[in-house]
C-alpha cells in the first residue's frame, strides 16, 4: 500500500482526518493523486467544502494544499505538543461547490 486518507461526510461538508504516504513512495505525486481522487469522489457526493488541519511546521504538505485551491480559514494556537513545546495548526478548507 503506498497510502491512505481518512476522511467523514456529514451532510454537504468533509473533513479530512488523516493523510499519508508510505516514506519509499513519497515525493513522487501520490499525496497529489490521493487527493484528487478524494476530491472528485467527494463531488460525487454533492459535498461543497472538504475542512482540514495541519501543522504549521509541514511546509511540504501546506504547499500541496495550496497548490489544491486551499485557503487558510484560522489558526489553533498551541494545538499539537511538539519537541520544542506545543505548535499552531492551521485550519484550511477547500470549497467544491
Amino acid at each position: 500500500m503506498a497510502g491512505f486518507a481518512i476522511t467523514q461526510i456529514v451532510l454537504d461538508e468533509a473533513t479530512l482526518f488523516n493523510i499519508a504516504i508510505a516514506p519509499q513512495h513519497q515525493r513522487q505525486g501520490y499525496g497529489r493523486l490521493l487527493l484528487e481522487h478524494l476530491i472528485e469522489q467527494l463531488e460525487t457526493r454533492d459535498v461543497v467544502t472538504l475542512w482540514l488541519e495541519v501543522r504549521a511546521s509541514n511546509a511540504r504538505a501546506i504547499a500541496l494544499y495550496d497548490s489544491l485551491g486551499f485557503n487558510e480559514v484560522s489558526v489553533r494556537r498551541n494545538y499539537y505538543p511538539s519537541a520544542n513545546g506545543r505548535e499552531d495548526a492551521i485550519m484550511m478548507a477547500l470549497p467544491l461547490a
